[in-house]
């Protein structure tokens, strides 16, 4: 969920693709609930590499982890229908 805080692009031919650098993630109780809520935030994005958190609660909004990640934008290659690059 973090890493599409920095690389959502209503336009399809403006759109990139993204790598972890890094991703942290803090297990902090059970859920107790039917249901999930997860947010997420960009904090800073630069020309290279941006940075993210989210949470998630449940129904009771109980906290039930955090993360924090940090990722590098990537130039998308076109669809040539080989899995391996040319």
């Amino acid at each position: 969920m973090t890493g599409y805080c920095g690389i959502y692009e209503p336009d399809s031919n403006k759109r990139r693709g993204n790598v972890t650098v890094s991703l942290n993630i803090n297990y902090i109780s059970r859920p107790k609930g039917a249901r999930l809520r997860a947010t997420a935030e960009l904090i800073r994005a630069g020309r290279r590499l941006y940075f993210a958190s989210a949470r998630v609660t449940d129904d009771q909004d109980t906290l039930i982890a955090t993360a924090e990640a940090v990722y590098a934008y990537i130039e998308k290659q076109p669809n040539t229908g080989s899995a391996v690059p040319s």
